[in-house]
């Protein structure tokens, strides 16, 4: 109950906020400077010309005051339009990440015009603006201390109606999402296709066996030991039998789909197995079975129409019918010329796991195969000299 409840402490409503505070006061700092430029020229005496005189301002013409009236009416409009837009591109920010991007981004909007002014006034202009002797206003103590009780409260009016208006909804309705999605039935999946861009969800059938496989389990255990499946054996290297030296050894190795995590898991589980041949089963005939699709995925072309095929089905009903015993009458594929218990890279694991006798496990060897079982090793030690 508590993971659908609003905690005390909400981090990413607190850095919102403190970024909006911080938005604001870059916005407020921008009027105080509208506001202060248009008092001191609002002190200098007005008549029919300018007159400048000494890098001061003796007096200004009306229509040189109206501009810059116009212009200073045009600074607030555009400082408010991006304090506001600011404040609602914060609010609607959902990633802590890209919030403080942002409001970094937005603090460098504001200095636009200084770039401007330093790439594209000219040098001569700048420095007579630079060489102008400063205006006089008057700042009393009173006036001072209304305008920081002012400014003060406007930013905690802006702040709380922020808040009340922007993050604080925003999280309920964060939440109300949740206990939606994940506080009743949970028996569905949700996933976005970024390929398609369409969010796509299922729902799990209540009354499905636990036996029952579903529809992608039938395509998974239909698709693993096909050739063109190489990326379902990467993603799902454990269903498709790549950690399971016993499963059906076309396609899982390393060159066709399985990782060499998956590998190195199948080889680490035969040490506790026995050094025993494995009896002809499901497995063993369903792998035979298998030879023609396999073929023709690894040459590209059909093999059940070529002429030595028919010899080739005679073989594969031999080992089919005799098991792992029949390897020694026929070590090696005719197509491929691939050792039965060497396997062949892109194509077959070492048949060693599934007929450890047959491969010769037990004979010595200076470089056991890494399919032979660990109870296979002591035959593999070579006699002192």
């Amino acid at each position: 109950d508590e993971d659908f409840e609003l905690p005390v402490y909400q981090p990413g409503i607190l850095l919102c906020m403190l970024c909006i505070i911080l938005w604001s006061l870059c916005v407020y700092k921008e009027f105080r400077q509208i506001w202060l430029q248009l008092e001191a020229v609002a002190r200098i005496p007005k008549s029919r010309k300018t007159i400048f005189r000494d890098n001061c301002f003796v007096c200004m013409s009306w229509f040189r005051f109206c501009l810059l009236l116009i212009t200073y009416i045009a600074r607030v409009v555009i400082a408010s339009s991006l304090l506001v837009g600011g404040i609602l591109w914060l609010a609607r920010t959902t990633s802590i990440e890209e919030l403080m991007l942002n409001a970094v981004a937005l603090n460098a909007v504001l200095d636009v015009d200084e770039f401007l002014f330093a790439g594209m006034t000219p040098i001569r202009i700048q420095h007579a603006i630079q060489n102008q002797k400063p205006m006089r206003v008057k700042y009393g103590r009173r006036r001072s201390q209304c305008e920081s009780s002012m400014h003060f409260a406007a930013l905690l009016a802006l702040v709380l109606t922020c808040y009340f208006v922007l993050p604080g909804p925003l999280s309920e309705i964060m939440l109300a999402v949740k206990t939606e999605m994940c506080g009743g039935i949970q028996t569905f999946v949700v996933a976005y296709n970024s390929d398609t861009q369409i969010t796509i969800g299922l729902a799990t059938n209540p009354s499905r066996d636990s036996g029952e496989l579903s529809v992608i389990e039938s395509a998974v255990q239909t698709h693993k030991d096909l050739g063109n499946s190489r990326l379902l054996r990467l993603v799902c290297g454990e269903t498709c039998g790549c950690v399971d030296p016993f499963s059906i050894a076309w396609f899982k190795v390393e060159g066709s789909g399985c990782s060499s995590a998956c590998l190195e898991l199948g080889q680490a589980s035969l040490q506790n197995r026995s050094c025993e041949d494995s009896p002809v089963d499901d497995s063993w005939r369903a792998f035979w079975d298998l030879y023609p699709a396999a073929m023709s995925t690894f040459f590209g072309n059909d093999v059940d129409d070529t002429q030595v095929f028919q010899d080739i089905n005679r073989t594969l009903t031999a080992l089919k019918q005799i098991g792992c015993p029949a390897l020694s009458q026929f070590p090696s594929d005719f197509l491929t010329g691939a050792v039965w218990c060497d396997g062949k890279p892109g194509l077959l694991r070492p048949l060693t796991s599934v007929c450890p006798q047959a491969c010769g496990c037990e004979n010595p060897s200076p470089q056991p195969s890494a399919y032979c079982p660990q109870s296979c090793s002591a035959g593999n030690r070579q006699p002192p000299p």
